[in-house]
């Protein structure tokens, strides 16, 4: 099955016919995820604002983590819900939209060092549980990772403008 195929089969289906027939559906599917995105971003910037020294200095960086990486990953399921519906509305215009390629692209490595970063934190737990800032590797992985959700945002903005591409 190619990718237009499996797009009009996509749009064919119950659910995308719901997404499509109510009005109010995608504007708050579309809140919704920018919420959802608002939650994780200001929960990276809040570790990295710690792994790099900036804030919290009187509290550990694995309490950081403790606290802002559980809001991380209860909210990524979602935001992922979210924007499969959005998709189902229109599957062939995300699905063959090579910015849409690249956010997904740019999602997955995201989550890779969001996976790297709290294994990185929890063994630095047994080293040095002091409240000094992370360490190099961590910090170095705090910043990709923040980079990582601030460009899969401008590609999420810029899909609605890439039209044929």
């Amino acid at each position: 099955m190619s990718l237009h195929e499996f797009c009009l089969w996509v749009e064919k289906t119950d659910l995308s016919m719901f997404v499509k027939s109510n009005d109010w559906v995608v504007p708050t599917l579309q809140t919704i995820h920018i919420l959802c995105v608002a939650i994780i971003l200001s929960s990276i910037l809040m570790m990295t604002l710690r792994i790099i020294g900036i804030i919290g200095k009187d509290e550990s960086v694995q309490a950081f983590a403790a606290r802002f990486l559980p809001w991380i990953w209860y909210t990524i399921p979602t935001l992922a819900i979210g924007g499969l519906l959005q998709i189902s509305a229109e599957p062939e215009r995300s699905l063959s939209n090579k910015i849409f390629q690249t956010k997904m692209v740019l999602l997955v490595a995201a989550m890779a060092g969001m996976v790297a970063l709290g294994r990185k934190i929890h063994a630095a737990a047994g080293e040095a549980p002091s409240p000094a800032a992370g360490t190099i590797q961590v910090k170095f992985i705090g910043m990709i990772v923040f980079s990582l959700w601030i460009a899969i945002i401008a590609a999420g903005r810029w899909i609605a403008y890439a039209i044929g591409l």
